[in-house]
């Protein structure tokens, strides 16, 4: 249930949507997918800027320095849940759990 009200609000608050990467370059099923669906394209969007504002807040820069605790388990993290997303291929069930549980952790205060 809360699932679905954040994604309630996510929508809501955004009307425009496009994927956080260019969808002419899509290559993967995952890719395909999230350019394919507005909901999922709208929930990328929120999830990359959910990341970029944590670094920011972080400090975290390009060259991020991994013996910072927190920074590392942010980008590896990141690393993680991107591989676990794009197991779902084109799974568009899979890809709304994996983003909405990403955005929560992202967004957690």
């Amino acid at each position: 249930m809360r699932f679905a009200v954040l994604l309630a609000a996510l929508l809501a608050a955004h009307t425009a949507a496009a994927a956080s990467f260019d969808c002419k370059g899509a290559a993967t099923a995952t890719e395909h997918a999230i350019c394919a669906d507005a909901r999922l394209s709208v929930l990328d969007d929120h999830t990359f800027k959910a990341y970029t504002d944590a670094v920011a807040t972080l400090g975290i820069g390009d060259a991020p320095d991994f013996r910072n605790p927190v920074a590392d388990l942010l980008l590896r993290g990141h690393e993680q849940w991107t591989t676990v997303r794009d197991r779902c291929g084109a799974d568009s069930n899979c890809l709304l759990a994996q983003y909405l549980r990403r955005i929560a952790v992202l967004t957690f205060h």
